[in-house]
């Protein structure tokens, strides 16, 4: 909040338009701190990490490329078609840091704003009151102590001035209990998107630039878990100088990171999702409850608990606690509830989010207290369509198993290295083929391939019942193949969308392996 300078929207807020032309350092005079915003496409390079945001769903996450740049041709880049534009608003921030990491940017439409001025200097009018929160929080802190109400309450407020700053900038909805009905929460007094946007893309710029800088493991919001022992010698391609000088400014002290964990062990499942069993380690549950008679806090009976938890999971965990109701349970007409504890048991997903690409190419299968974990690095998705594609096979494969009934039907998940292998093996696939696991997949590939004729497996040739058949390459330990798996291969059009991405070299190896009849 304090590095964010003003915009004059008494003399005119636009200083100048960006339209159809490719983005440069010249245009950002403030540097970091230029109020900028624009309609963009864009490429990066490969070996870097991508910083500009795509919102999918309720998520964002950081493509290599945007809809509607064409590939790199030859050494340089493809031209831009401005008639056929696909891209995302980006704030000047992360658009800068962009420039300086090698990608290329087109702009559509963009708008340089006019930078209010207070004595001869770029205002920041958010700058002194969070100077004076924060004296006043240092004063609270001296005199009634570390964690009094005081402090506590200082402490909210300060916090709350982004949130009011970015009040119904994305709309957000309420209970209203006399019509009862969902209804828009309006903005506040101070609502200002200009201001809410900076203050994001400073930071997720600031947590991008210092990703291209030093391995990082984790990332969340403001934060992010390194094997780095000093983060503070990394200039974040010039972002460290922006928030050292705010925090000079508002405490005379430019360091800008907290060691807020350490741990020599980390078991890393997803954004929010980590544990360590070193003492004053990190403990992120991803939404999960800690159950009633362990002690919370981090206590080392907590992470054994859910290291346990997690990493014998075989689908959604169902997480049971006691809660109260909300005050839409309590103001309705229907099935008001009374005042009084109410048991929740809500089913979490404690699988990788897929916001960035499995690299399955060096996977391993990690021991965590007796069970098996896959482990494996990621990297950014190349294209939004990319990401799509590998979230909603994660989803597939965490939805309930087909072929199962009743209330307590198991759900899958992507613990292990067979599951990931799964999930690779259907983001491989051809469009339209149904995969079970990556080891049914291969059992189709043999019916399909001998059917056609591509391959020859002699138990497959031999005149004996199909049922024998099927009953032999059940038993190879590769998964069941049914009857109506093995009439499917002989359709044509079925054994096309197989044979489409198997790989022939390979199943040739495979029928030499096979056993006996």
């Amino acid at each position: 909040m304090a590095a964010v300078v003003d915009v004059d929207f008494e003399r005119g807020c636009i200083e100048e338009v960006i339209k159809d032309r490719t983005l440069s350092v010249d245009d950002f005079p403030l540097g970091f701190s230029t109020p900028l915003v624009a309609y963009v496409s864009w490429e990066f390079p490969e070996d870097v990490e991508p910083c500009l945001p795509v919102q999918v769903g309720q998520s964002i996450i950081y493509p290599r490329t945007s809809d509607g740049i064409g590939a790199a041709q030859g050494e340089g880049m493809a031209a831009v078609d401005f008639d056929s534009f696909e891209g995302a608003w980006c704030c000047g921030p992360e658009l800068l840091l962009a420039l300086r990491l090698g990608a290329r940017v087109d702009v559509q439409i963009g708008y340089r704003l006019r930078v209010l001025e207070h004595g001869g200097e770029p205002s920041r009018s958010m700058r002194a009151a969070v100077q004076q929160m924060v004296a006043d929080r240092a004063a609270a802190k001296r005199i009634w102590g570390k964690g009094s109400l005081v402090e506590l309450m200082i402490k909210v407020a300060t916090n709350s001035c982004y949130g009011k700053l970015a009040q119904d900038v994305a709309e957000r909805r309420g209970w209203n209990s006399w019509a009862e009905e969902m209804e828009s929460i309006g903005g506040s007094a101070v609502t200002s998107p200009y201001h809410a946007a900076m203050i994001t893309s400073l930071v997720r710029a600031f947590l991008l630039g210092m990703a291209n800088q030093v391995d990082l493991l984790s990332v969340t919001t403001d934060g992010f878990i390194t094997p780095e022992a000093d983060v503070e010698r990394c200039d974040a391609f010039g972002l460290a100088a922006v928030f050292r000088a705010s925090r000079e400014a508002l405490v005379g002290d430019p360091s800008v990171w907290e060691v807020k964990h350490k741990q020599d062990d980390l078991t890393n499942l997803t954004t929010r999702g980590n544990v360590s069993l070193s003492s004053g380690g990190v403990l992120a549950k991803a939404g999960l409850k800690t159950p009633d008679g362990i002690e919370r806090g981090g206590s080392t009976a907590e992470r054994e608990w859910f290291l346990d938890t997690v990493v014998s999971r075989d689908g959604k965990i169902l997480n049971a606690y006691t809660s109260f109701p909300s005050f839409r349970e309590l103001s309705r007409t229907a099935d008001r509830l009374d005042f009084g504890p109410v048991d929740r048991t809500p089913a979490v997903s404690l699988d990788f989010d897929m916001k960035r690409q499995p690299l399955l190419e060096d996977l391993r299968a990690d021991e965590v207290r007796g069970h098996e974990v896959a482990g494996y690095d990621t990297a950014a998705w190349g294209t939004v369509v990319d990401y799509s594609r590998g979230r909603d096979i994660a989803r597939h494969i965490a939805a309930m198993r087909p072929g199962t009934t009743g209330d307590d039907r198991p759900t899958g998940t992507l613990r292990a290295v067979a599951d990931m292998k799964t999930w690779k093996r259907r983001y491989d696939s051809a469009a339209g083929r149904r995969i079970r696991t990556v080891e049914s997949a291969l059992l189709t590939e043999l019916v399909a391939a001998h059917k056609e004729g591509l391959i020859a497996v002699p138990v497959l040739a031999s005149r004996v019942p199909v049922a024998q058949k099927i009953a032999y390459l059940s038993s190879l330990g590769l998964g069941d193949l049914t009857r109506a798996q093995w009439e499917h291969m002989s359709k044509r059009d079925r054994r096309a969308r197989v044979l489409a991405d198997a790989d022939l070299n390979a199943l040739a190896e495979v029928v030499d392996g096979l056993p006996d009849w």
